[in-house]
């Protein structure tokens, strides 16, 4: 038995009986439980319960086995005088306050629903990837909706807050923020953080004043990049590798990556860093420097694909690396690629920039966007799919997402709505 399960019960007062009695055999009614309390402290704060006709306020405490109470030595802490209840599973000892007055016990065993305890104690033994798979089907097509998008909105909020500190690292640069978060999704997983160095390393001023010219753009980016270090066979990679030269020259540029810091292994030529670092320059050109300007003023999905999507310089149309000729294909940014960026970077910009602000429309405009997108194909929307939920599009899906991760990977089942309906009314498991 887990102290979680104990804290579950209590609050949701899923009691199989309606009259109740503490351990030393007195009336005990249950007005309010109380705010379950995440800080240091009683379990429950404020509560409200009856015993023997007597009203009293207070705190709950909450142990598997009485005895915990002097385990944990609450007993000698004054911040526990005011526990007006103490709720156990089994009662092994009787437990004082530090002012030597004695608490009363609720033994949970004597009134929880054995059938609830089963479900419980399944969710969290078997082995399957969504603890309550073999259940799912039990949970209301509405519950579940409704628990994703409150999910959803949890995951923009955890992302707002990681790309708020980087608003105070580019000093409030709505701008360069824009640029580091796309450019890191751009570059996918084994280069993400490669690529938000890069965008670090390389002067944002310069990048916005270089917006029209292709040759200077892609200097500065190779450049800063560390790739362009070698020797060449190829005239462009050589005038990129001269003019690098003068823009060092020109400006004091911040130091360089190492090339080594790169990814190429196990990867499709289409996403080498070399052809993503021309996709990031065709943004920046086709936006005209003002990238989240123009990402933020757009109303239509298609228009903001059209910047994601920009057609990339000429050269890479035989070449996924410099240096290195192969097969003529187009090398403008796929749409699955496109989408990770939207769902990513850009949605997600849209709600940090509309809570900043304090503009609803503009955070309206990043769950819209989400909408609009298709859902993402990867494992753990597969996982979904196999259990017959099927996102209807990208808001679903990364929805689905915060739910495996933050709720069922972790056997966080009861803190979730799903996990709630499940041990509330579900059969017992097999």
């Amino acid at each position: 038995m887990k102290e979680d399960f104990l804290v579950y019960i209590w609050k949701h007062r899923l009691l199989q009986r309606k009259k109740l009695a503490t351990s030393d055999g007195k009336s005990l009614e249950i007005l309010f439980p109380g705010y379950e309390n995440t800080n240091a402290g009683p379990d429950f704060l404020a509560a409200q319960i009856r015993i023997d006709g007597t009203l009293w306020a207070g705190n709950v405490e909450i142990h598997v086995m009485s005895s915990y109470w002097y385990i944990h030595k609450h007993h000698a802490d004054k911040s526990y005088d005011n526990i007006i209840l103490h709720v156990v599973y089994e009662c092994d000892k009787e437990a004082a306050r530090m002012n030597g007055g004695t608490i009363p016990h609720l033994v949970l065993k004597n009134y929880t629903d054995p059938q609830l305890e089963t479900r419980y104690q399944m969710l969290m033994q078997n082995k399957h990837l969504i603890p309550c798979e073999k259940l799912l089907g039990t949970v209301n097509n509405s519950t579940f909706k409704l628990w994703i998008y409150r999910l959803l909105i949890c995951r923009l909020e955890r992302k707002a807050i990681d790309a708020a500190r980087f608003l105070n690292y580019f000093e409030n640069d709505w701008e360069h923020l824009c640029l580091y978060l796309i450019a890191r999704y751009l570059g996918g997983k084994p280069n993400a953080s490669t690529f938000g160095l890069l965008i670090q390393r390389t002067p944002h001023r310069l990048l916005i004043k270089n917006h029209d010219n292709s040759m200077a753009l892609e200097a500065l980016l190779f450049g800063q990049a560390g790739l362009l270090e070698k020797d060449f066979h190829e005239s462009y990679p050589v005038q990129l590798k001269n003019e690098y030269k003068y823009l060092c020259k020109k400006y004091e540029l911040p130091e360089r990556l190492e090339e080594r810091l790169w990814k190429y292994s196990r990867m499709r030529p289409a996403n080498f860093p070399d052809v993503r670092i021309s996709q990031l320059a065709a943004m920046i050109r086709a936006s005209q420097g003002k990238l989240f300007q123009q990402l933020l003023g757009m109303k239509e999905i298609k228009t903001l694909y059209e910047i994601m999507r920009a057609k990339v310089n000429s050269y890479w149309d035989t070449h996924y690396r410099l240096d290195t000729v192969s097969k003529k294909t187009g090398k403008k940014m796929g749409a699955a690629a496109a989408d990770n960026i939207m769902i990513n970077a850009v949605a997600p910009l849209f709600f940090v920039y509309g809570k900043e602000r304090h503009r609803q429309y503009i955070l309206d405009h990043g769950l819209d966007l989400l909408s609009e997108i298709k859902a993402e194909k990867n494992r753990v929307i597969k996982i979904w799919k196999q259990l017959g939920r099927i996102p209807d599009n990208a808001s679903e899906s990364q929805g689905m997402t915060e739910l495996y991760i933050q709720y069922c990977m972790p056997r966080k089942c009861l803190k979730c709505s799903v996990g709630h309906q499940v041990l509330k009314r579900g059969p017992a498991l097999s």
